[in-house]
């Protein structure tokens, strides 16, 4: 046992070693596992536990040369690209990895392209360690942010379009593919141009015809955590409200909004919304396991 625990130990100060004793550039989740945050150098991909993810995608994705020429023939010098992604997620490893492969066999220069490491712990969803998403509309990674002139021209969201070669060719010629999740962008838009009440009547008196620009339920029921996690509790609570009012027939939306009322104390809209989801579905334990809590707090007072 003994040995067992100093291997281990062992094996946690190498990683730690490797990457730096900086832990606000990184961290280890309750099962092991490595991630980093902020400025990742690509040098740290090719390192382990990354590379393991990292060479496998980078060696088995085929680069579709005939896209890749219209990538060169429309790319410029002055464009940049901010790529934030997550180590702890799926569709990172992937994209990411054959984004780079992509720059590799074309004219791009990677010394404009930066890769920014985001948070999944709770309370700190899709967040760098200095907020570096902050004001960017990052709800989903991996987010392709591309830049001329220090101003966006378009942007892949978690996945291209069509092709990561194509929709980077398009975007580089200007005509940038409308991403995927195109509801929540729409909605992040509105929140930082108009008021919450606006919003609020948007929304309201829309929302049948928002329904045909929602991917699924999940998009915006992720967006509405982002929200809280970052302490915007409005914003989350009218996402929220929106998908319940897109899938009134699921009690998971409705579980999603009680829980934001319940955080910002508002109780009884809280009761409401978990009765509802209990309603819609019967078996949602989380609901019937936060409703008794409630119960058994306002007995005791």
């Amino acid at each position: 046992m003994r040995i067992i625990l100093l291997i281990g130990t062992l094996s946690f100060f190498s990683l730690t070693e490797s990457f730096g004793q900086n832990e606000e550039n990184q961290y280890l989740t309750s099962k092991g596992d490595l991630h980093l945050l902020g400025t990742i150098s690509r040098s740290q991909l090719n390192e382990e536990p990354f590379s393991k993810w990292y060479n496998t995608v980078y060696e088995s994705y085929s680069i579709d040369e005939e896209r890749v020429e219209k990538v060169n023939e429309y790319y410029d010098e002055g464009v940049s690209v901010k790529i934030y992604l997550g180590t702890w997620c799926g569709d990172s490893k992937r994209e990411v990895t054959r984004f780079l492969k992509i720059v590799d066999h074309s004219i791009m220069n990677m010394s404009n392209v930066e890769l920014i490491g985001l948070d999944n712990r709770s309370g700190k969803m899709k967040q760098g360690p200095n907020r570096e998403e902050d004001g960017l509309n990052i709800h989903r990674v991996p987010t392709f942010l591309f830049y001329k002139n220090g101003e966006e021209v378009g942007r892949i969201v978690e996945g291209p379009v069509s092709s990561l070669e194509t929709d980077i060719a398009q975007i580089f010629a200007g005509l940038s593919p409308r991403p995927d999740y195109y509801l929540a962008n729409y909605l992040l838009t509105q929140f930082g141009e108009e008021s919450l009440d606006a919003v609020d009547t948007l929304i309201t008196k829309n929302a049948s015809y928002l329904k045909h620009y929602s991917k699924n339920e999940g998009e915006l029921n992720t967006l509405g955590y982002v929200l809280m996690d970052a302490g915007k509790y409005d914003q989350a609570i009218l996402a929220f409200r929106l998908n319940t009012l897109l899938y009134p027939e699921s009690g998971n939306t409705f579980d999603s909004l009680g829980e934001a009322y319940l955080r910002v104390g508002d109780s009884a809209l809280a009761t409401t919304n978990y009765l509802k989801s209990l309603q819609l579905d019967a078996a949602n334990e989380n609901a019937t396991k936060v409703l008794l809590a409630m119960l058994a707090d306002k007995e005791s007072r």
